[in-house]
């Protein structure tokens, strides 16, 4: 591809830079523009060791058996995951304090089914460790293939008053393919293979910069899509991306904890490859054929700090409530609590949290039930560019709308109010995109450096009674700070024991070791007080066990988990109220409309589309025609040629359809108002309408006034001469001609002179359901509809086309709207992989 010559006018833009045309129309690539990804080819500092690890990546990249460790269900456990060829043996981990391991414990674990990869089967192996201390020292080898590899790993642990973790947001390895690079001299775009050996690279710079600057990790968050790959039918790649992802030595010698993204959702790779701690087993998605769970949502307890990770792919409140109240009522004491999850509710992407509806539906309830159970940090990544929001609490009068209230964010903030949400930037920089330029209230602050970035968290027991966490965010490659640090200050809730036995006091030893001090009596006999830990007896140290009790017993704060009385039904379902009730189409066939605002969809139909609740089939609302066999009418001016019980009918393409109420609320129904400003500009265009913001909340456009023109959303104008004469009439409404067809505005028309009759016939005769659900309703629709029309030498018949305005979207994944754009001077600009908007001509 040529460069364009010095002057030429930008046409398009993406990842790898700037493109504009030459005269002939080729493309042509804008000189000095700005690329979008971290391509390794272009660093002179690394150029040594990258080109040893290309000489290596065939190698790297097929080996699928790759260890992986998961927090346990707390600090003392951890949760290992492996693929194996062979099932007929137990997996096991050989774990202990002798570099040698002559002496460890084994832990066996179980192997899971086996699917193909390029031929060849693996299967699924998970082991837990337990007794895990504070301030060890401890090696572990893994048998793998029904044999202990020789390869022996150290594996370090950290005290517990004062730690830290690292987080990071999409490493997406692998999305570099499809880009330009000198690596193979631009001649080609980077296969799949070559765009994750970049990024595979990336990723261990990332870690070893990150495990340098926090010096003891205890932790690794992931903020979701560690592979890119999100092709359904692609499984060899993303296992590829997988093993990447595991590939550096690091990853196997700390706890990685990640949520899981849009792009590793299409399959169960991720429950293969990982081990998660307290999984909820019975979600509200469930799918009975394959025998897995869709997604994770999980929490765990780490020091005096707990996780929970919520899985956004599938938004059920009702299942992040569960999660939540589960991990609070186990661990209901610790000092902090952060929760993870993918989608950014409240980033400031362009790509993603102002164009993605699930997000807006999602909000309302994310920003109650984080706020109203105390949670002090939410991570976030998915819109590949880093915000910072202030502290967010909901507000308490609000009527469901997800209002909130928010704080600003200070260098020190001492019991704030409501949690920070931190979206986090690309990992490995393979996909790098833009952040809204417009001022959210939200927003305290917005970074995109073009670059790798991470996060460190601190945190640290003052000597007050006060905690406090630290939040830093770095450049991988030079360590400048490209956010923080950000210190929260709380009052400390329990003072943490350490379960650390000393072991000078064990009187049970050498035959049983002591117990951990939350582990209560069993018996008593004469030598003192046993226990059962790990399925075995233990020695109590009374003098231990009464010491923490009398320190716990000075600061426990016995929380409140009646979760209803912060979130109820209203805050997680579509209230069903007198008004909507009717637009229950699923209602006439015996069944339910489903209660979720955002219900999957397990099976689709003539009638429409189901989904399940409470064990048994509930129709998900989106047309209330569709219950009686029809489709709604896509285009909201098509004219109402019958009314009956069920509502207003409209014609088009020679089928009935039914007609949106225009002038109600339907936003409400999601949880959102209306604009109260019909006027205000689209910002986000989905199957539910347009939404605008006011004042910085989102809100559904309704236009009501009747004298708009009507022709503008199919491309053309509305004639401008009130006494232009109708030439035709379709289902749109009536046409005129002034040097081009124009819409007539019913109002200010004039009635046709000559005219002729047309005569259309809609019929359908819908069929009940063959599935495990029936029904025995059967409704037929005859009807004949006489149009008048104008007879006229215009041969030209209009082809209506929806075009959208300048800086609103045009394009991209999940977008399913108009791709041209209505000013004939502008273009429709790619962005990003899901976002393209109309801008003018440069």
């Amino acid at each position: 591809i040529p460069c364009c010559p010095l002057g030429t006018s930008v046409n398009s833009f993406d990842q790898d830079g700037q493109w504009g045309k030459l005269a002939d129309g080729t493309k042509c690539g804008i000189r000095n523009s700005k690329r979008k990804w971290n391509d390794r080819e272009l660093v002179e500092e690394t150029r040594e060791e990258w080109n040893e690890f290309k000489n290596n990546w065939d190698e790297y990249k097929n080996d699928f058996q790759r260890i992986s460790v998961f927090p346990g269900d707390n600090e003392t456990e951890l949760n290992f995951s492996w693929y194996s060829k062979t099932d007929n043996t137990l997996p096991a981990i050989c774990w202990g304090n002798d570099e040698t391991l002559n002496e460890c414990t084994e832990y066996e674990g179980t192997v899971g089914e086996y699917y193909k990869v390029d031929g060849t089967k693996y299967y699924s192996n998970k082991v837990t460790v337990k007794n895990v201390e504070r301030n060890k020292v401890y090696y572990y080898k893994r048998k793998l293939n029904g044999s202990y590899e020789s390869r022996i790993i150290k594996f370090n642990t950290y005290q517990s008053d004062s730690f830290k973790f690292i987080f990071v947001g999409d490493p997406q390895i692998g999305g570099a393919h499809d880009r330009y690079s000198p690596v193979n001299h631009y001649e080609s775009k980077l296969s799949v293979s070559d765009g994750t050996r970049n990024d595979a690279f990336n990723w261990i710079r990332t870690i070893n910069s990150a495990f340098e600057m926090a010096g003891e990790p205890s932790l690794l968050l992931s903020a979701g899509d560690q592979a890119d790959e999100e092709t359904s039918s692609q499984r060899y790649n993303e296992e590829m991306q997988y093993s990447a992802l595991l590939l550096p030595e690091q990853m196997q010698q700390i706890p990685m904890a990640a949520c899981l993204g849009n792009h590793d959702n299409n399959f169960d790779t991720f429950r293969r490859h990982f081990n998660p701690p307290n999984p909820l087993l019975e979600p509200t998605q469930y799918n009975p054929k394959k025998k897995y769970l869709s997604g994770y949502n999980y929490f765990f307890k780490y020091n005096n700090v707990l996780v929970v990770v919520l899985e956004t792919n599938h938004w059920h409140c009702a299942d992040f409530k569960k999660i939540i109240v589960d991990g609070i009522t186990k661990y209901p004491n610790t000092d902090w609590r952060i929760a993870m999850f993918h989608h950014d509710v409240y980033g400031n992407g362009v790509t993603h949290a102002h164009s993605d509806s699930k997000i807006l539906i999602g909000r309302p309830c994310m920003t109650k039930l984080l706020d109203k159970y105390n949670f002090d940090l939410v991570i976030n990544g998915h819109d590949h560019v880093y915000t910072a929001s202030k502290f967010l609490s909901h507000k308490e009068d609000a009527d469901n709308e997800g209002e909130y209230s928010a704080s600003e964010v200070s260098d020190v903030n001492k019991d704030p109010k409501g949690p920070l949400y931190i979206t986090a930037n690309c990992s490995t920089g393979s996909k790098l995109y833009e952040y809204m330029k417009d001022d959210m209230d939200y927003v305290h602050k917005n970074v995109q450096t073009y670059t790798s970035t991470f996060g460190i968290l601190e945190f640290f027991e003052e000597n007050n009674g006060r905690v406090s966490l630290n939040i830093t965010s770095y450049d991988v490659e030079n360590h400048q700070i490209t956010d923080g640090p950000y210190k929260i200050e709380k009052q400390k809730k329990v003072t943490v024991v350490d379960d650390v036995v000393d072991d000078n006091k064990c009187w049970s030893e050498p035959d049983y070791r002591c117990c951990s001090p939350d582990i209560p009596v069993y018996s008593t006999d004469d030598q003192g007080s046993w226990g059962i830990e790990n399925d075995d007896w233990c020695g109590i140290i009374e003098d231990v066990k009464k010491e923490k009790e009398n320190v716990e017993t000075k600061n426990v704060v016995i929380e409140d988990v009646d979760i209803s009385k912060y979130i109820t039904d209203r805050d997680i379902y579509i209230n069903y109220d007198d008004e909507n009730n009717d637009r229950c189409w699923a209602k006439s066939l015996g069944y339910s409309c489903c209660r979720q605002k955002i219900p999957d969809v397990e099976y689709t139909d003539s009638k429409g589309k189901w989904g399940r609740e409470d064990g048994d089939w509930c129709g998900i609302y989106e047309c209330w025609s569709e219950g009686l066999g029809y489709k709604c009418c896509s285009n909201k001016y098509t004219k109402t040629v019958e009314t009956d019980e069920n509502g207003e009918w409209g014609i088009e393409n020679g089928e009935f359809c039914g007609i949106l109420r225009k002038d109600e609320c339907w936003a409400k129904i999601l949880g959102f108002k209306c604009c109260t400003n019909e006027n205000i500009d689209v910002v986000s265009t989905d199957k539910n309408g347009e939404w605008g913001i006011e004042n910085n909340k989102w809100c559904g456009i309704i236009r009501k006034d009747k004298n708009e023109c009507w022709a503008e959303s199919l491309g053309f104008k509305c004639c401008t001469n009130e006494n232009t004469q109708s030439v035709l009439t379709d289902e749109y409404g009536n046409w005129g001609y002034e040097e081009d067809w124009c819409g007539i505005i019913e109002n200010g028309s004039s009635n046709p002179t000559t005219t002729t009759t047309t005569t259309t016939t809609a019929t359908t005769t819908t069929t009940t359901r063959t599935t495990t659900f029936t029904t025995t309703t059967t409704t037929t629709r005859t009807t004949t509809t006489t149009t008048t029309t104008t007879t006229t030498t215009t041969t030209k018949t209009p082809e209506p086309t929806i075009c959208v305005s300048n800086w609103q979207r045009c394009g991209g994944k999940e977008y399913n709207g108009p791709t041209c754009c209505e000013d004939p001077n502008s273009v429709c600009v790619f962005i990003s992989e899901y976002h393209s908007q109309c801008e003018p001509r440069r």
